[in-house]
């Protein structure tokens, strides 16, 4: 009927249930998926990642915006129930009121969506909670150094993370530069 929109196109932020991820706005499905994967994290921690996922939007790894990096299969497991991978394994009712975001979850979503923080992770692109689970990369990502923030490590399985953080692969045990950079001012 013309003139007439279906309550699900109205739902944007705030509402306590869905029928498609795709009748949510951008911050209302990072907030969701902020709120399950750092269920119990500090801020710093629910920051993080976000930062995960902004990070993966920008290096276009599993998608070219936040919506399909979010729910490209076998990425954050909280949407395995939607995505159908693993089986459904650690799936949440994302759509439904019992993944309704807290107001940290809002803020982490609302401070990535502008843009507006420091990246606690230094740009990784993958996080794991190694007492639930060890995915099949985990040996690779341990190797890289990850960063622990809570319960969760940061970093990537591969030197994506490393050169995502401008630091030469073949030095990155050393972090300390070779060469002072010049003061401000300097010639």
């Amino acid at each position: 009927r013309e003139g007439v929109t279906p309550i699900q196109m109205l739902q944007t932020t705030g509402d306590d249930t869905y029928v498609s991820p795709d009748y949510m706005s951008d911050l209302e499905i990072l907030a969701r998926t902020i709120q399950e994967e750092a269920k119990g994290e500090s801020n710093k921690g629910k920051l993080a990642v976000g930062a995960v996922i902004a990070n993966r939007v920008k290096a276009q790894l599993r998608g070219k915006n936040l919506k399909e990096v979010i729910l490209s299969p076998y990425q954050f497991s909280p949407w395995n129930s939607w995505t159908g991978a693993a089986k459904g394994e650690q799936g949440k009712d994302m759509l439904g009121v019992s993944a309704k975001p807290s107001e940290e979850s809002y803020e982490a979503a609302r401070k990535i969506l502008s843009g507006d923080y420091i990246d606690p992770t230094s740009g990784a692109t993958h996080f794991v909670n190694p007492k639930v689970s060890k995915p099949n990369w985990y040996g690779k990502f341990v190797k890289n150094d990850p960063l622990k923030i809570g319960k969760h490590q940061f970093g990537s399985p591969d030197d994506r993370f490393w050169k995502f953080r401008g630091i030469d692969v073949s030095v990155k045990k050393s972090l300390r530069p070779k060469v002072r950079p010049k003061g401000l001012g300097a010639k």
